[in-house]
């Protein structure tokens, strides 16, 4: 089995780029956004520990994370972010691995591990190749303004707290741009598995 990473920085066509993957190509992807709502949903382990470590003021009603809650709680306190990720990345690395274990016994060969921040968070180690996608910055920021009805100076502080895509390409196998249409876009994501497939890197414009 190949692990393919995916990532890109706010607002690239990732998350499009991952919905090609999956419908246009048939190829399995995990969502890291999705184990991450998983590993603190109601009645698992991650939200017993936050619960424990954070009070029971970040539940709502119905005992369900409350993330406006959270979020306000550690955003204002950096030790208390690190101390929330010390709880939920080993769980969402848990719940990957069980994913990935009982798709290599159903005979999947590929998988695309879609994560936001793959490259900033270190975890390179558990993919084999890295795929990012990358947009020049103006186009991030319309997109990004559009997208979360921000003004263009949040949407300018949001990228320009990432990691440059400079350095991200530093750290990729495979490059895909995201400067044109939407159609010109799937066609460099075909190229590209076409690409990986044999084994050859490649940068599809």
């Amino acid at each position: 089995m190949k692990i393919f990473g995916l990532t890109g920085g706010i607002a690239s066509g990732k998350s499009t780029v991952s919905r090609i993957f999956r419908e246009a190509l048939n190829v399995t992807v995990i969502d890291a956004d999705v184990l991450a709502r998983k590993a603190v949903q109601p009645g698992s382990d991650g939200l017993k520990k936050i619960q424990e470590e954070f009070g029971r003021e970040i539940l709502d009603n119905f005992g369900a994370l409350d993330r406006k809650a959270l979020a306000a709680m550690v955003f204002a306190d950096s030790g208390k972010l690190k101390k929330l990720n010390s709880i939920v990345h080993p769980e969402v690395a848990r719940l990957f691995e069980l994913e990935v274990k009982a798709l290599s016994n159903s005979g999947v060969h590929n998988i695309i591990y879609d994560v936001p921040l793959l490259i900033e968070e270190n975890l390179i180690n558990r993919v084999d190749k890295v795929i990012l996608i990358v947009s020049p910055e103006d186009l991030q920021l319309k997109r990004l303004m559009k997208r979360d009805a921000l003004t263009e100076t949040d949407a300018k502080n949001r990228i320009k707290a990432q990691m440059s895509n400079e350095k991200k390409m530093e750290k990729a196998d495979y490059i895909i741009y995201n400067d044109g249409t939407l159609e010109e876009l799937k066609a460099a994501v075909v190229a590209l598995w076409d690409k990986v497939k044999e084994n050859i890197p490649f940068q599809g414009k």
